[in-house]
């Protein structure tokens, strides 16, 4: 198998292990679940996909706070983060500061939590101005845009940012 096609091949199994840590929440134990990240984690940082891994760490994040360990959550999304910035993954930054805002929400820490969600209300904003702009540019030269999921992005970045606006 040719090497570019091993990778995505082993990134491909990757995420949908990573899917499966955070979809199966209430189908197995938590402890399964971060077990199945943490390998696909460990899958994607032998091929170097930077990204692949920064989702997973923020899947951790999230596996974490719903069982009510903002702790470990918080250990999570702070590895997530930088990575999601060297990518310049706006969309990435706005869902770990996200998380992080509710992780310290759970905390206690109310002045953490309001000055996360403020963040993620600017990437959140940012996000959308590009979706946006992606969307106009389509039209004004009459192309259907080919990737997928922009529209549905638009809604819930919108909703996200309506959300946090009302709770800030």
């Amino acid at each position: 198998m040719h090497i570019f096609q091993k990778e995505l091949f082993i990134s491909g199994i990757a995420h949908v292990e990573i899917e499966l840590g955070r979809n199966g929440c209430h189908l197995i134990s938590s402890e399964d679940n971060a077990k199945l990240v943490l390998a696909a984690i460990e899958k994607l940082r032998r091929i170097k996909n930077i990204s692949g891994m920064a989702y997973g760490w923020h899947a951790l994040g999230e596996i974490y706070l719903l069982e009510h360990n903002p702790d470990l959550s918080l250990e999570y999304l702070q590895q997530g983060l930088p990575a999601e910035t060297d990518l310049k993954n706006v969309k990435g930054q706005a869902r770990c500061l996200h998380w992080m805002a509710l992780a310290y929400e759970q905390q206690g820490e109310r002045a953490q939590a309001e000055g996360k969600s403020k963040l993620a209300l600017e990437r959140h904003n940012e996000a959308l101005a590009t979706i946006r702009q992606a969307q106009d540019l389509y039209a004004s030269i009459g192309v259907v845009p080919s990737f997928r999921h922009v529209h549905d992005d638009e809604q819930r970045i919108s909703t996200a940012v309506a959300q946090l606006a009302a709770s800030s």
